[in-house]
């Protein structure tokens, strides 16, 4: 069919549902741009020329964006590589690859038969200590009693009581008090002492920081282990939410703001079915001068466990939107050296008119003018 009969045929039909369109855009379907071009000719082209086959589209005003397409990585929201905080020897592993625990969960014993013998000591040298402090608190009352009761005959009964027998009582009593401070003092830093050995003791019990998944488990029973091990004893991640991190090219990284959305994230290795739509949650706030990126995080929400930590992403980012463009599409156009040019379809006739064009999204383009 000719662009003029298409023009014809398109214009007749919209007017035959009341439609008033002055304006439509040719739009080539089968053929490429010199298909189209030979058509112009019209029906009184040479003979044997073959037809183009087009159709006719109306600008339309929709939104549309600029985007970047990026890779980006999921990550877990929290990980840590658990490690014993004593020095000993594995006595028993309670989780494996794949374990989900609890805060608070056990997730190995570890035994340092040294702490018992250490801890026994403490809890002796505090008992010791706390038997010293009585023996100054009864030897405290006593003379505070004593320096008492001479006092007060000494008041009552002028000459019954030496001075310096009352003097001597005040500072026996005086002694005594301090002697009590001082007991008291090595009693509780006996007992600090145990506290810490305890708190030791305790620590033999390796637990989980938070709730979350075992990724790898580094240890077997019998293993010795410690604060500064090489390998940690296992690798626990959390569950839930993950963090999607991905990094764009400076002029670009310019555009984007915390708290925008239209970021989208989906997963090639899924064949794009799995995916989410996303707002940009946190930037760097500085230029890697290696790479001449900005880092950006966004929350991702996996209460599935779909989204794996490491898992590789495909991250489209809206740089530029506008929710009320004119816009064609992208095949509709005929670039030229120094203009973009569409067929226009008016009374029947196909001619080419120059156009300005503004944002393009690879499948619709923005009409600025013409």
């Amino acid at each position: 069919m000719s662009y003029a009969n298409a023009c014809r045929l398109e214009e007749a039909r919209h007017a035959g549902q009341g439609a008033m369109v002055t304006k439509l855009i040719v739009l080539c379907a089968l053929v490429g741009l010199n298909g189209c071009n030979r058509a112009t000719a019209g029906e009184g082209g040479q003979a044997g020329a073959k037809a183009a086959v087009v159709g006719l589209v109306k600008p339309l005003r929709k939104s549309i964006s600029r985007q970047i397409t990026v890779a980006g990585s999921v990550l877990a929201w929290q990980k840590a590589a658990v490690r014993s905080r004593v020095s000993g020897y594995v006595a028993e592993v309670k989780v494996d690859l794949g374990s989900r625990v609890k805060k608070g969960d056990v997730l190995a014993l570890v035994t340092v038969p040294e702490l018992d013998a250490e801890l026994s000591a403490a809890r002796a040298l505090a008992e010791a200590e706390q038997a010293r402090s009585d023996g100054a608190d009864s030897v405290g009352r006593l003379a505070s009693k004593r320096f008492s009761r001479l006092h007060k005959l000494s008041k009552h009964y002028p000459g019954a009581v030496a001075a310096d027998r009352v003097d001597s009582a005040e500072t026996h009593r005086v002694r005594s008090r301090s002697a009590q401070r001082t007991a008291a003092a090595h009693r509780q830093a006996r007992l600090a002492e145990v506290q810490r050995v305890e708190t030791l003791h305790g620590l033999q019990q390796v637990k989980a920081p938070f709730d979350g998944v075992v990724t790898s488990r580094n240890i077997d029973v019998g293993d010795l282990v410690g604060p500064t091990s090489q390998s940690p004893m296992v690798t626990l991640v959390s569950a839930g939410k993950k963090r999607l991190r991905f990094a764009l090219p400076e002029a670009e990284a310019l555009q984007v703001v915390v708290g925008q959305t239209g970021l989208n994230v989906s997963v090639p290795a899924t064949g794009a079915k799995q995916s989410q739509r996303l707002q940009v949650s946190r930037a760097a706030g500085e230029v890697d001068v290696t790479t001449r990126t900005v880092t950006f995080e966004a929350d991702l929400q996996d209460q599935a466990g779909q989204w794996l930590p490491g898992l590789y992403t495909k991250v489209v980012v809206d740089l530029v939107r506008k929710n009320d463009a004119l816009t064609l599409p992208a095949k509709a156009l005929v670039p030229g050296k120094t203009t973009s040019r569409v067929w226009l379809c008016e009374g029947g006739k196909a001619r080419l008119a120059a156009i300005q064009i503004g944002m393009d999204d690879g499948a619709v383009i923005e009409v600025l003018s013409g």
